[in-house]
C-alpha cells in the first residue's frame, strides 16, 4: 500500500476520528469513548498536533502527540484501520513524532499503553522503547486501570549541539541526557560525536555521569572543542 503522511488539521478531525474508532480497541478503554471534541482539545493545544497517513482520499492511519514539560514529548492515539496494517504505517507514524521532537529539542517521546491494549507493548519495543516504571504519563484518564508507560530518547548529535550553542553549561547537558535514559558510555559516544572529542575524553564525560566526581572534568579544560562549546561553563 502506498501512503503518505500529512500534519492533521480541523477538517480532519472526523476522519482522525473514524479511524480511532475502527482500531477495535477493548470495550472497557475510555479510547472508545473518546469523540470528536474531545480531540480538537487534545490536538489542538500549545504545542500539539497530528498526523494522518492517506491511502489516495482515504485516513488509514492517525496519531497524536503534546508536550509534557520542557523535555519530553508525549504520543497518543496511535492506531490503523484493520485493513491496512502490516504496511508499516504505524512505524511511520510513530517516526513522524520522534523527528518532530528531535527538531523542537525535546529530549524523549514517551507514550502509555492502556492495561487493555498490553499486546501492542512488543511493537514499540521494537521501535526502541523501553518500560519505565518511573515515568508518568502526565494525560491519562484518572477513572482508568493505571497504564505501562515507555520511554525513547530522541536526543542527537546535533540536538546536544544546539543546546550547548543555546548556552547550557556541560554539567546541564549530561543531566538531560541522563534524564532522557542515557547511560555513562552513551553519554561519553554521545558527546565525542557531537563535539568531535577524543574518546579518551568523552569517557572523563561518561566517569562524571557515573560518578558526578569533578576531578573527571578537569582534563576537559584543555580540549579545544570543549572550549569552544563551553568554555569555562563546565
Amino acid at each position: 500500500m502506498t501512503f503518505s503522511l500529512r500534519p492533521v488539521t480541523r477538517a480532519d478531525l472526523p476522519a482522525f476520528h473514524t479511524v480511532m474508532m475502527a482500531a477495535g480497541m477493548d470495550s472497557r478503554s475510555s479510547w472508545n469513548r473518546t469523540t470528536v471534541t474531545d480531540l480538537e482539545r487534545s490536538l489542538f493545544g500549545v504545542g500539539s498536533g497530528g498526523f494522518l497517513a492517506w491511502a489516495g482520499a482515504e485516513a488509514v492511519g492517525c496519531v497524536g502527540f503534546r508536550p509534557d514539560g520542557l523535555d519530553t514529548l508525549t504520543l497518543n492515539k496511535l492506531a490503523t484501520l484493520p485493513s491496512a496494517r502490516g504496511q508499516g504505517i504505524g512505524a511511520a507514524l510513530v517516526q513522524a513524532v520522534e523527528e518532530l521532537a528531535a527538531e523542537r529539542d525535546y529530549g524523549r517521546v514517551l507514550l502509555a499503553v492502556s492495561q487493555f491494549n498490553l499486546e501492542v507493548i512488543p511493537f514499540y519495543e521494537r521501535l526502541g522503547y523501553g518500560q519505565d516504571s518511573q515515568a508518568v504519563y502526565a494525560h491519562a484518564n484518572l477513572n482508568s486501570p493505571k497504564p505501562v508507560v515507555l520511554v525513547k530518547g530522541v536526543l542527537n548529535e546535533m540536538h546536544l549541539k544546539r543546546l550547548a550553542e543555546q548556552g547550557h553549561s556541560l554539567r546541564s547537558l549530561i543531566e538531560v541526557c541522563k534524564g532522557v535514559g542515557y547511560g555513562p558510555a552513551g553519554i561519553a559516544i554521545l558527546f565525542a560525536k557531537a563535539f568531535k572529542i577524543p574518546i579518551r575524553y568523552a569517557h572523563d564525560i561518561g566517569g562524571y555521569a557515573e560518578t558526578k566526581n569533578p576531578s573527571f572534568l578537569k582534563n576537559l579544560e584543555e580540549v579545544p572543542q570543549i572550549n569552544k562549546y563551553f568554555g569555562r561553563n563546565l
